[in-house]
Order: structure tokens, then C-alpha cells, then sequence
């Protein structure tokens, strides 16, 4: 058969090598950086910075949610630990319930399945 002329072809393994070296493909930008970090930050810090404030607060009676804005949530006393409760009660059915929902989705053993083979 007849190769194409080495100058002309190039295997995909290394075009794909080339790329990564010279950037040719590289989609992202800072303001893609700046704008994927935001959500990171909304979408798992603050949560856990949420949960910490609450466990805080059940355990102290004072509770401090920086909710936002400048104008954060504080409480004393029985109000504080009641809402820390709810607070812990709502992120708790949630984990639950996205554990649950990766159980449901497992496929069950059973005994005699070739399904694996």
C-alpha cells in the first residue's frame, strides 16, 4: 500500500500530544476560571460553612449564618439551637436522599447472574 508522506500525516496520539504542548486547544478562559471558582464557591463552600455555623450554634446557643449581602442571621439562646437544628435536619435529609438515590440505581446480587462473565 501507499504511506502518505510523513509531513502529512500524523498519528492521533501525537497531534493530540502537540496540542497539549502548544495550547491549540485550550477552550478556557480567565473569565471562565474567575466564573467556574464562583460556583465552586457557592455551590460547595458555602454549604459547609452553613453546616459549621450550625453545629456552632447547637452547641453554644449562638448562631451567626452568613446568609449574605451584609446582613447575616444571629440568634440566642432556645431560637439559636432550634434553627441550628433545622439547618442540620435539612443538609441531612439531603445527603440522605442523594445517598438513597445512588442505592436505588445498584443493580442487586443474585445468585446464578452471568450477567458479570
Amino acid at each position: 500500500m501507499n504511506e502518505p508522506p510523513k509531513e502529512l500525516y500524523h498519528p492521533p496520539i501525537e497531534q493530540e500530544r502537540r496540542d497539549a504542548v502548544s495550547g491549540a486547544h485550550q477552550t478556557t478562559s480567565r473569565a471562565g476560571a474567575i466564573l467556574g471558582g464562583c460556583f465552586f464557591l457557592l455551590i460547595v463552600i458555602a454549604p459547609i460553612v452553613i453546616v459549621v455555623c450550625a453545629v456552632i450554634g447547637l452547641i453554644t446557643g449562638y448562631l451567626f449564618l452568613p446568609l449574605g449581602r451584609g446582613h447575616p442571621l444571629e440568634l440566642n439562646g432556645a431560637p439559636a439551637r432550634i434553627v441550628s437544628l433545622v439547618v442540620l435536619i435539612f443538609f441531612g435529609a439531603i445527603i440522605f436522599l442523594a445517598g438513597r438515590r445512588t442505592r436505588e440505581n445498584r443493580r442487586p446480587k443474585i445468585l446464578g447472574d452471568r450477567d458479570f462473565q
